[in-house]
């Protein structure tokens, strides 16, 4: 079977990845393929990994559908690798001071890019999303790995993941006709 490669953005700064394998006799939400990130031209997620592509987008789409202003002026100063394990932790951990906290659990969770949802192409990989101004800073690593960070313009994320769902979707319309 022919796999179809699709990236929308640009490596060098950010971009989403997939390769699928069309299956005329299934939904394109059930094609199965592979879907990784480029962040600053480093890949994050497992390109080895085979599962339901739109199990990924649909996890990236989710997160950059979020609303994360009250939970981001928290973690705005904070230096990079901070703010990421104090997320995961507020989200994943045994935590008991929840309470001393100044943002919810909920506040917390729409910061996580790639939560456990974002299925096995994401594993070992942990990343939030933090508005600050004008820009976002994507925070980054695979687990036990050095924290990496990216600073974009405000929306890159958003907009390039919602162009991802579009062409995602529009390519499979393309293929079935």
């Amino acid at each position: 079977m022919k796999l179809l490669n699709l990236r929308i953005g640009c490596r060098q700064r950010f971009a989403i990845e997939f390769e699928v394998e069309p299956d005329r006799t299934r939904p394109a939400n059930e094609w199965r393929g592979s879907i990784w990130l480029w962040v600053d031209g480093r890949c994050v997620g497992e390109t080895y990994e085979t599962e339901m592509v739109s199990i990924g987008l649909d996890a990236l789409v989710r997160a950059a559908k979020g609303t994360r202003s009250k939970a981001s002026s928290v973690f705005a100063s904070l230096p990079a690798a901070q703010a990421l394990d104090e997320v995961m932790q507020a989200i994943y951990g045994e935590d008991d001071e929840q309470d001393k906290r100044l943002v919810s659990q909920e506040d917390f969770a729409v910061l996580d890019i790639l939560p456990s949802s974002a299925g096995p192409s994401f594993d070992h990989w942990e990343a939030i999303l933090v508005e600050d101004g004008a820009e976002e800073r994507f925070i980054y690593r695979r687990i036990g790995s050095p924290v990496f960070e990216a600073r974009w313009k405000s929306n890159t994320f958003r907009n390039t993941v919602l162009e991802a769902e579009v062409q995602f979707s529009n390519t499979a319309k393309s293929w079935v006709v």
